[in-house]
C-alpha cells in the first residue's frame, strides 16, 4: 500500500487569463487537499491579462510548493503541460485552470492510481466531459437545485461503490499520471496535437498498447466549467485531431462506442438522478418488511406524505428496496450471496447493501416492521451512523421464528415455552437452537430505542421474555400512526391506545394525536381526551373516560360547535356518520356533550357489527329513517343521501341539516 505522506505530488495547471476562474481554481486546492506533500507547478502560457503575473509572483512568495514557469510566447496547452511534466519527477495531476476540486480530491484519485499496478491514468468525475459527466453522459450539466458543490460532492462519493470502471481514454480537464508511466511511453504528442483536443486520447492509447489501463474514480467530483478558450475554432480542432486519432488508432473509437453504449458509469448517474429526485427537505424513514410490500399495503395507506419512504422487502435471497416520495415510485433489487435463514443472524453482503442504502439516501430513522428473512445487522449500522431505531412487534417470529406457522395465543401461553419440538420438525434445527435463538433476539431487542406492541397480551408475553423498561416501548393499537413520533400527522384522526401511565399494564384510555393550532401547526399531545374537549367546549362539564374498542378521536371543532349552537335546544336524535377514514367520530362524545342525540351509522371499520350500520355508500337505506331530525355529518354520500331525503320529502333545516368537519 502506498503511504502518501512518503511521496510528492505536482499539479501542472496550465494558464492562459481567465483570471477569475484561476483564483477559484488554486484556493480550492489549498482549501481541499489536506495531508499529501504537493507542489503547484504554474505554467504562465504568456497571458495577455497582466493581473495573472502578479497574482502568481504574489501565490509564490507565499507559499513554499508553488512553481512558476512563464512562458515567453504563447506555446499552447499541449507544450504547457510537457514544460511542466518535464520539470517534475513525480506522479502530476494535468489540471484545468477552469476547474475547482472538491474535500479530499487528491487523496482519492491517488488511492484509486495505486489499487492496481497496470493504471496509468485517473480522471474523476465531473459536470463536463464528455464520458466522465454526470449524471447525464457526454454533454454539459450544472449543479442539481438544492445542492452546493461541496455538497454534491460529498453525495457522489457517499453513493459511490469505487468500481474504478476502466475507459479507453481520460479526460484532460483533470487527470492524474504514474510517473513511471511517463518514463515509459514519453509525455503528450505536441506536434500532432499541438493546440489541444485529442493529446489526452493519444497519450492513453499509447498506454493501452503498453498494457496499462485508464480508469475514471468514481466516488471523486472535479467542477469544470468548459473550455472557452478557442471559440469557434475548438469544433475544427477537434474534428482535425480526430482524423488524426482514427488514422493513429484504429481500435480507439470502437471502444469509445462500445463504453458509451454499455454505460459502465450507469448504476452512479441513476443513483445520483434518483437522490436528487427525492432532495426535497422530507424526512428520510426506512422501513424494514418481510416478503411482499402489498401485504402491507394498509399500513402504508396510513403513512403521511411529509416524508420520504424507502421500503426494503425480502425473501432471503434478494432484497427489494422500494422508494415513495411525492409522486416519485422506483424500485431497486439487490442479490445477497447468501440465503438468509433464522440462524443467519449477521450476514455480510446484506449488511453492505443496507449500509449503501443508509448512506445513499440519508435515512433520518428505522422502523423494522417484519424481521424475517432479515438479519440483525440493522441494529448495529444504526448504532453506528447515530439513527433511531424503531420495531412493532406483531407477532411471534422472535419467540419461535418458524415462518410456516401463524402461533395463537391460545395456543401458546406465556406459562408454556413454545416446543423446540417445532424447531425441530418444521427447520431442522436442534432442539438446542431455540436457546440459542432466544439468546440472540434478547441481546438484539436491547439496541431498539422503542418497540411497540399492538396488545396488552404480546406485550405481557415479551416481557416475561426480555424484560422491557417503561420508557422504551409502548402499547398501540394496530391503527395507530406509529410514525407520530417523527413526523407530523396529515391528518388529526387517531385510533386511542391504551398506554402505559404509572406503571405497566394499567390501561388508561388516553389518545395519542397530532393537534394543530391556530397557524395550523401539529403539535404532538398526549392526554385524557376530556382536557381537550375543554379546551375547545367550555360547555362542557362531564369527565368521561373513551371506550378503546369503538371510539376515535377526531378533531371535528366546527362541527361540534355547530351542533352546540345551533342545536342543542332541538330534539335531534339520530346522527348518521359516514364511513370515510377522515369522519369518524364517536359515540361517548354525543353521549357526554349532547345527550338527547342517539348515533347511527359506521362506527369501527375494525369492529364492526357492536351497532346498528348505515352505508352512507347506499342512501337507500335511509328510507326506514322516520326521525323528525338528522344529522348527516360526512362528506362522504352527502349528495347521494341528499337526494333520498329530499325524495322522502323531507326539508333541509326543517327535517334535517348537515355538519362538516374540518378534516
Amino acid at each position: 500500500m502506498r503511504v502518501f505522506n512518503d511521496y510528492v505530488y505536482d499539479i501542472v495547471i496550465p494558464i492562459y487569463n481567465a483570471f477569475d476562474d484561476l483564483i477559484q481554481c488554486i484556493n480550492s486546492i489549498y482549501e481541499n487537499t489536506l495531508n499529501e506533500r504537493f507542489n503547484l507547478i504554474l505554467i504562465n502560457d504568456n497571458s495577455s491579462d497582466m493581473r495573472i503575473k502578479k497574482y502568481l509572483n504574489s501565490l509564490c512568495s507565499n507559499k513554499k510548493n508553488v512553481i512558476i514557469i512563464n512562458n515567453e510566447e504563447n506555446l499552447g496547452f499541449v507544450k504547457s503541460i510537457n514544460i511542466g511534466m518535464k520539470y517534475s519527477n513525480n506522479d502530476v495531476v494535468i489540471l484545468n485552470s477552469d476547474t475547482i476540486v472538491t474535500f479530499k480530491w487528491l487523496n482519492k484519485i491517488i488511492s484509486c492510481a495505486y489499487s492496481d499496478d497496470l493504471i496509468a491514468t485517473v480522471t474523476p468525475l465531473t459536470n463536463d466531459g464528455t464520458i466522465c459527466s454526470v449524471p447525464n453522459f457526454c454533454t454539459h450539466n450544472s449543479i442539481p437545485e438544492n445542492f452546493n458543490l461541496d455538497s454534491y460532492a460529498k453525495l457522489i462519493e457517499k453513493i459511490s461503490f469505487k468500481s474504478y470502471p476502466a475507459v479507453p481514454t481520460g479526460v484532460g480537464f483533470c487527470m492524474y499520471i504514474k510517473r513511471k508511466v511517463l518514463n515509459q511511453i514519453g509525455l503528450l504528442d505536441e506536434e500532432s496535437f499541438n493546440k489541444g483536443y485529442g493529446e489526452e486520447n493519444d497519450f492513453c492509447c499509447r498506454a493501452i498498447e503498453y498494457g496499462y489501463v485508464n480508469v475514471i474514480c468514481d466516488n471523486t467530483f472535479i467542477y469544470h466549467k468548459g473550455s472557452k478558450s478557442f471559440g469557434s475554432k475548438k469544433n475544427k480542432y477537434i474534428e482535425e485531431n480526430s482524423i488524426k486519432l482514427r488514422n493513429k488508432y484504429p481500435f480507439y473509437f470502437n471502444e469509445v462506442d462500445k463504453f458509451i453504449r454499455t454505460n459502465p458509469l450507469r448504476d452512479i448517474q441513476e443513483n445520483i438522478k434518483n437522490y436528487i429526485s427525492i432532495k426535497n427537505n422530507k424526512r428520510n424513514v426506512l422501513y424494514l418488511m418481510s416478503v411482499k410490500l402489498e401485504d402491507y399495503h394498509e399500513y402504508i395507506e396510513t403513512l403521511p406524505l411529509d416524508i420520504n419512504k424507502f421500503f426494503i422487502t425480502s425473501n432471503g435471497r434478494e432484497l427489494l428496496l422500494t422508494v415513495y416520495s411525492n409522486k416519485y415510485v422506483k424500485k431497486f433489487n439487490f442479490k445477497l450471496e447468501c440465503f438468509i435463514r433464522p440462524s443467519t443472524y449477521f450476514e455480510k453482503s446484506y449488511r453492505e447493501i443496507l449500509e449503501q442504502i443508509i448512506l445513499m439516501f440519508d435515512i433520518d430513522f428505522i422502523h423494522v416492521y417484519d424481521l424475517k428473512f432479515h438479519t440483525f445487522d440493522i441494529s448495529e449500522i444504526a448504532k453506528k451512523y447515530s439513527i433511531p431505531l424503531y420495531i412493532t412487534i406483531h407477532d411471534y417470529y422472535l419467540l419461535c421464528p418458524d415462518t410456516k406457522k401463524e402461533f395463537d395465543i391460545r395456543n401458546y401461553p406465556i406459562t408454556k415455552d413454545i416446543s423446540s419440538e417445532i424447531i425441530y420438525k418444521d427447520l431442522g434445527y436442534s432442539k438446542n437452537f431455540l436457546n440459542i435463538w432466544k439468546s440472540k433476539v434478547r441481546e438484539h431487542l436491547k439496541n431498539y430505542d422503542k418497540i411497540f406492541f399492538p396488545s396488552h397480551k404480546l406485550a405481557e408475553i415479551f416481557d416475561g421474555f426480555i424484560e422491557l423498561s417503561d420508557s422504551n416501548y409502548l402499547i398501540e393499537d394496530k391503527t395507530q400512526k406509529v410514525y407520530k413520533y417523527i413526523s407530523h400527522v396529515n391528518r388529526d384522526v387517531t385510533r386511542l391506545s391504551e398506554n402505559v401511565v404509572n406503571g405497566k399494564f394499567k390501561p388508561y384510555l388516553i389518545y395519542n394525536a397530532m393537534l394543530r393550532d391556530e397557524n395550523n401547526y401539529a403539535h404532538q399531545t398526549e392526554r385524557f381526551f376530556d382536557i381537550y374537549i375543554d379546551k375547545v367546549m367550555d360547555k362542557i362539564e362531564k369527565k368521561f373516560y373513551l371506550d378503546i374498542n369503538y371510539d376515535f378521536i377526531c378533531n371535528m371543532k366546527k362541527s361540534i360547535i355547530v351542533l352546540l349552537n345551533d342545536y342543542s335546544n332541538k330534539k335531534i336524535r339520530y346522527v348518521i356518520w359516514g364511513a370515510s377514514n377522515s369522519g369518524k367520530i364517536t359515540k361517548t362524545i354525543f353521549e357526554n356533550i349532547l345527550p338527547n342525540f342517539e348515533l347511527i351509522g359506521f362506527i369501527d371499520k375494525f369492529k364492526s357489527g357492536k351497532f346498528e350500520n348505515i352505508d352512507i355508500y347506499n342512501p337507500q337505506n335511509l328510507n326506514r329513517l322516520n326521525y323528525d331530525y338528522i344529522v348527516i355529518a360526512t362528506t362522504a354520500g352527502k349528495a347521494e343521501a341528499e337526494n333520498v331525503l329530499i325524495s322522502e320529502g323531507k326539508e333541509y333545516g326543517k327535517n334535517y341539516t348537515f355538519g362538516y368537519g374540518v378534516i
